[in-house]
This record gives structure tokens, C-alpha cells and sequence, in this order.
């Protein structure tokens, strides 16, 4: 479920991690110049970063606006009236430009990369390098391009911190930011129903028609009597929440037991005793593997009742159910949720294979929600101003292009180069 994952630190998506880059021949020069910006060098490799990340931009974009284009067909199309060359290389350039821009305000304002900082980049380029050092030194890519890359992301960060933070340029005071943080975050707790099983190794199980519209049948059923009761009762959800993963539990253990039964009666109809885990092929005997001491803190952690009760954030949710993140999750479970007449009760979300029963509780009751969420809240509050703030410095910036470089590295090459490798190797 997209709605159950934590939402983290990031400020925007730039397909840090997991970047990949291509160039368009293995002689790529690392250190030609692409762009100069106000005394700031954006070299090959670097610039290709961006002209890859301009070209995924572009296929989500033309998937978004035509779903049923074919493969073939997405880089032919155009966008905004460009065509893909043309696109992807005024975006590369945008993203270039705006890479100078924060490195120039960051040496203005005599800033530092933090050790914390130092230590991100590290182990960002490192993980990049290592999952994709096939292409980077196919393509004459070396690690100093990475570096850059990720040291402007962190330098992004702390300049965030410069202008809004605690005594910023900026600053956001609690009362300001308690206030947006009171609108746009909810305190909510759930019991999800699914009726996807899944096998030992987590591959979901295929089940057949009618066995499915039963248990969904059974689940609405339950669902629906869960609200009755937790809306005209005086059961909480807390209750009646630790009742349902009572009955999971017990259903769980007989599970268990019937199997345990079930090898023991195996067992004594063959004659030959039941062994568990890997054997020994020299002694026939079964491997035990060592198990470290039990955590006492760890075993009392498993004994309290398990919850989903959390904060999150669902000021992106507009009126007719649409969302501008993909990250806060499917549409009409976040409009149910954002939704100020279900505060304080209880209500149900029927997803088709999956059913969910929610209670809302005032998000602006328990004080450590506010501690817990305010960088995040922060960040969801001042991210599109600071934004704003980055283009404003851009737009006083002297651009000096070279164009045979950017000629060279254009996108329709890039894409060839990649389609040549992956030929090459195939």
C-alpha cells in the first residue's frame, strides 16, 4: 500500500540514488566544459546527469499525457511544443544553471558542507558507483562528476536551513509553522483487510474468484461492524484494534499447531523422524545454527499490541481527489482521511482487494506530534518558496553555452548509446 510508506526528509525527487548515466561513446571527455555560469564550470560528465535526468522527466511526462503511447513512440512526441532534443536539452540546461545558482549563494553566504553532509556524499556516490560502474567507465565517466552532483544537493539542504531554519535568514517561527502544520497533517490510526495471501518467500497468491469475493465479503462485513462499534459505543479503536490482532494471533498459532500436527502424524506413518532446516550430509543430522541472546527490550517490544497510528501529511490532496505528489498515496483513501468531517470517528475505505477501517484523532492534541513532524512540516511549508527563491537567482546569472559540447551530448544520442550498449551485452 503507497499510503503506509513513512514520508522521509527528501525536499524534491532528483533520482539521487539510484541514478544511472550514460554518455554517448566510451571516449567521453570528463573534463570538457558544457556550461559557465557566472564563473561556475559545468563539465561533461556532470551535465550529463541532468540530460539523463531530463530524459526520464520527459518519458513520465509523455506516459502522463498519452498512457496508451507506445514504446517506440514516446521519444518521437512532443512536449510543451518541443520536441525531445530540443526539450530535454533547455531542461538540462535549467537544471544545470540552477546547480551554479546554489553553489554561488552557498559560497556568498561562506556556508560549509557539515560532517554529516560529507559523510552523505560519500556513501551516496560510493553506492552509486558501485551499482552502475559498468557504464560509468564505459561511458569515461569517473567519480569526481558524482561528487558534484550529490555535494549540491547537500549544500541545497543546509542553504534550506540558512534561510528558514532555527535563527535562518527566514526564520519560521513555531506559531507560523504550528498553524500550517494544524491544517495539513493527520493523526490517524487503521486495521487494514486484504485479500492478497502470500506464499513463504512474500510472492502474492493468486485465489480463485469466488474465494476472494468471500473473503472480501467477510472483511466489508467485519468492517462495517467495527465502525458501528467504535462510533456508538463507548469501545475505542484502541480496543477494538487490539481485539482484531488478538484473533490474528490465535489464528496464526492454530495454524501452526495444524501443521505441527500434521508432520507428526507424516511422521509416524512413515517412520522417519521430521527434520527442520538444512542437514548435515556427513552425519544426517540436522544444523543447528547458533541464536544470539534474546533482548529484553526487543521481547517486550513484541508483547504490546501492534499499531498503525501516525502522522502524515495531506496538504496535497485537492478538492476533486487529485494529488500533486504521488508519494502521499492513492487518491480516494487520502481524500477519506483529509476529509475534517471524519475527525473523531471512525470510517471505512473499501480499495477493492484491500479494506481499511481508520479512526481520526485531533492532530493538534498530542504534543509530540508537532516535534516529531517539524521538519517535515518545514519542508512541505517553505520548499515551493524557497524554490521560487532559487529561480530569482538563476534569472540574474550569465550564461556562457558551448554548444558543440551540448550538441555532442544531446539526448537522441544518449538514448542510441544506451540501446547500443544494452545490444552489445545482450
Amino acid at each position: 500500500m503507497v499510503f503506509i510508506k513513512k514520508q522521509t526528509k527528501k525536499i524534491v525527487a532528483l533520482l539521487l540514488i539510484a541514478v544511472m548515466l550514460f554518455s554517448i561513446t566510451a571516449c567521453t571527455q570528463a573534463n570538457a566544459i558544457a556550461l559557465e555560469i557566472d564563473g561556475v564550470e559545468i563539465g561533461s560528465g556532470l551535465y550529463l546527469h541532468y540530460v539523463f535526468n531530463a530524459r526520464q522527466e520527459w518519458q513520465t511526462k509523455i506516459r502522463e499525457e498519452s498512457p496508451e503511447i507506445k514504446e517506440d513512440d514516446i521519444f518521437k512526441a512532443e512536449l510543451d511544443g518541443k520536441k525531445f532534443d530540443d526539450w530535454t536539452t533547455d531542461r538540462a540546461v535549467e537544471m544545470s544553471v540552477r546547480y551554479a545558482a546554489i553553489e554561488i549563494e552557498f559560497d556568498r553566504l561562506e556556508l560549509e558542507l557539515t560532517e554529516e553532509a560529507l559523510a552523505n556524499i560519500k556513501s551516496n556516490v560510493s553506492y552509486s558507483w558501485g551499482e552502475n560502474q559498468r557504464l560509468f567507465v564505459h561511458n569515461g565517466v569517473r567519480e569526481p562528476s558524482l561528487e558534484l552532483f550529490y555535494a549540491n544537493y547537500e549544500k541545497h539542504n543546509i542553504l534550506f536551513e540558512k534561510y528558514f531554519g532555527k535563527d535562518g535568514i527566514e526564520e519560521v517561527k513555531d506559531k507560523e509553522l504550528r498553524k500550517y502544520f494544524n491544517e495539513n497533517f493527520v493523526d490517524i490510526d487503521f486495521i487494514m483487510f486484504s485479500a492478497t495471501e502470500y506464499d513463504q518467500e512474500g510472492n502474492p497468491i493468486t485465489l480463485e474468484e469466488e474465494e476472494q469475493e468471500k473473503k472480501l465479503k467477510d472483511f466489508n462485513k467485519k468492517a462495517d461492524k467495527y465502525v458501528k462499534r467504535i462510533n456508538t459505543t463507548k469501545d475505542t479503536f484502541t480496543k477494538v484494534n487490539d481485539e482484531y490482532n488478538a484473533e490474528l494471533k490465535a489464528e496464526e498459532e492454530a495454524a501452526k499447531k495444524a501443521a505441527e500436527e500434521a508432520a507428526k502424524a507424516a511422521e509416524e506413518e512413515s517412520g522417519i523422524p521430521a527434520m527442520d532446516g538444512e542437514i548435515d550430509p556427513e552425519t544426517g543430522e540436522p544444523i543447528i545454527e547458533p541464536t544470539d541472546p534474546a533482548d529484553p527490550a526487543e521481547e517486550e517490544a513484541e508483547q504490546e499490541p501492534p499499531s498503525n497510528r501516525m502522522v502524515i501529511f495531506t496538504g496535497d490532496v485537492e478538492e476533486d481527489g487529485e494529488e500533486e505528489e504521488e508519494e502521499t498515496g492513492d487518491a480516494e483513501l487520502m481524500k477519506a482521511i483529509a476529509d475534517d468531517k471524519n475527525l473523531g470517528k471512525a470510517f471505512k475505505v473499501d480499495l477493492g482487494t484491500e479494506i481499511y477501517v481508520f479512526y481520526k484523532y485531533d492532530v493538534t492534541k498530542k504534543k509530540s506530534n508537532f516535534t516529531d513532524k517539524r521538519e517535515e512540516a518545514l519542508l512541505k511549508y517553505k520548499t515551493e518558496d524557497f524554490s521560487d527563491k532559487i529561480k530569482s537567482w538563476q534569472e540574474k546569472q550569465d550564461v556562457k553555452r558551448n554548444d558543440f559540447e551540448i550538441g555532442r551530448l544531446k539526448a537522441s544520442k544518449l538514448e542510441d548509446s544506451v540501446q547500443a550498449l544494452i545490444a552489445k551485452e545482450s
